[in-house]
């Protein structure tokens, strides 16, 4: 994997909200709102990250073992506005805080892993769960320079976000997914298909994609 994953947010104009935002209900409006084969210029960010983590980069393929858990999604998986294309420069990577959905698990579970289905060289640099606010809001933001939209923001409570891996899961609770991706330029195009989680529960060990399609290209 590229740069020690091989072997495994800027101006506010550049942050894209992913249309399953709830309509009106997120408080977090961005210029663009629809999903459907959206494209959107990125430059190379070059400010370090606050949040940190040395979790895994990817996520395992294995099939779901036992009998999952259910677990309520908002939006929906695969829904009509689940593909994004992001335009990727220069040589450096990109950095995208990734907070695509809402979930609610219908049992107590605690979460192994969350990440985003394999690509070779997308790393998932750390990934987080919060209590979500009423307004559940989700979306993208592209860079590291004005991450503070979101985590000071009122669609997120950031503030009690704890590391996915480990993270117990009260049944009948709303959690946001957050996920720090890092693109690196020199392996395009890359695409990943959505948001994998991996928990264990009374029941075993389990896996569940929620499936979101995000490519990054030279062109979209």
């Amino acid at each position: 994997m590229r740069h020690g994953l091989r072997t495994a947010a800027v101006a506010v104009g550049a942050c894209a909200l992913l249309s399953g935002c709830f309509g009106s209900s997120s408080p977090e409006p961005t210029a663009a709102h629809t999903r459907t084969r959206a494209s959107h210029s990125t430059s190379p960010s070059t400010e370090s990250t606050t949040p940190t983590t040395s979790e895994p980069t990817t996520a395992p393929t294995s099939e779901v073992t036992g009998t999952p858990a259910g677990f309520v999604f908002l939006p929906r998986s695969n829904g009509p506005h689940s593909h994004n294309c992001f335009n990727i420069s220069g040589s450096r990577p990109v950095d995208f805080f990734y907070y695509p959905v809402v979930v609610k698990p219908a049992t107590a579970v605690t979460l192994t892993t969350a990440a985003v289905t394999y690509a070779d060289g997308v790393q998932v640099a750390g990934s987080w769960v919060a209590p979500a606010t009423p307004t559940k809001g989700t979306g993208i933001v592209v860079g590291t320079s004005d991450w503070s939209t979101v985590t000071q923001g009122s669609s997120i409570q950031w503030s009690q976000r704890v590391p996915a891996a480990g993270a117990a899961l009260t049944p009948g609770t709303w959690y946001n997914v957050v996920l720090h991706l890092k693109v690196y330029p020199d392996a395009l195009p890359l695409a990943t298909s959505g948001v994998v989680l991996t928990y264990t529960d009374s029941g075993g060990s389990h896996q569940v994609t929620w499936v979101d399609h995000l490519s990054f290209e030279t062109a979209c």
